[in-house]
């Protein structure tokens, strides 16, 4: 093979993708601006649904032999629920609009209680939580008043608290963002490269100017090899282009929901050793990539 042939080939096809103003579009300009608007909107998205949860009216059903009982006060204590003591079954709790109902169990109110709902429901879901969260907090308190009852500490019922203390050093408190960055950058890898070798293979037969460039005095092997590397560059800007939007656009995210002193959580850090090796699995997957979709669109 001949380096000098296959370098050519990559200018040709480097030139070729920067005269192609939508590849430049979907390489730069799309990353840039589609993360931050598509973060920005789902947070929007999701502020606007807590705020709908917690607006919305319920209705909550209480057995009837809890209507006498001190969960029949709590329970009228959260907002926008209506609450109905009556019979009811299972069905109908399933069946009926935004509806949440308490019973007693077996063995009566000493036992505990149940919280029915509709789990398929988001919003009948997160008020069935808050229902059960305020029930817990009465349960808690008859603890406390037994405790009392009995001249017995207030920590008899829990003897020790247990902490969960993280001594990760800063390097890796973000572990959770960064276990997602693997998949984010093999995704926009893949993109980038099937987009190119689609263009540089099936694309020049369609135009038929494939066939031209086999006239010349070139190898096969200098003509893939040189297309390689094309799609190679492609993929590596790609993955950087699109990690570096979407790690901004999740800052961006961070900043407009907590405020601008908790936007240092997105903050990373990485260790040299650490840093290496991880331009180094991505270069090796940007390599088998950038082959697996030029091997597939040359048998297009």
């Amino acid at each position: 093979m001949r380096f000098s042939i296959i370098k050519t080939i990559l200018r040709k096809e480097l030139l070729e993708i920067v005269r192609d103003q939508r590849m430049l579009y979907m390489l730069i300009l799309l990353p840039v601006f589609l993360y931050p608007v598509l973060f920005v909107v789902m947070g929007r998205i999701g502020a606007d649904r807590d705020a709908r949860i917690a607006e919305t009216s319920i209705t909550l059903l209480l057995e009837d032999q809890l209507a006498e009982t001190e969960v029949k006060a709590a329970l009228d204590a959260l907002p926008n629920t209506t609450l109905a003591v009556q019979s009811f079954t299972e069905e109908e709790v399933r069946e009926s609009e935004n509806t949440i109902a308490v019973r007693a169990l077996p063995g009566g109110l000493a036992e505990g209680v149940a919280v029915l709902s509709n789990q398929s429901k988001d919003l009948v879901f997160a008020r069935a939580q808050g229902v059960a969260a305020q029930l817990q907090v009465l349960a808690q308190s008859h603890v406390q008043e037994k405790l009392v009852q009995n001249q017995l500490p207030a920590d008899f019922a829990q003897p020790f608290a247990v902490q969960s203390v993280d001594v990760a050093p800063p390097a890796a408190v973000d572990r959770n963002l960064i276990s997602m960055i693997p998949m984010i950058l093999l995704l926009f890898v893949f993109t980038g490269c099937i987009y190119i070798a689609i263009d540089i293979t099936a694309g020049e037969k369609e135009r038929r100017t494939l066939q031209t460039l086999f006239t010349a005095p070139l190898g096969t092997m200098e003509i893939v090899v040189g297309k390689f590397f094309a799609v190679l560059a492609v993929g590596a800007v790609s993955a950087l282009m699109n990690t570096l939007a979407f790690l901004g656009a999740l800052r961006l995210q961070v900043y407009l929901l907590k405020g601008e002193e908790t936007s240092s959580v997105m903050s990373l850090s990485f260790e040299p050793t650490t840093l290496l090796w991880f331009i180094v699995l991505v270069l090796l997957a940007t390599i088998f990539i950038a082959a697996l979709c030029l091997a597939i669109m040359l048998l297009a």
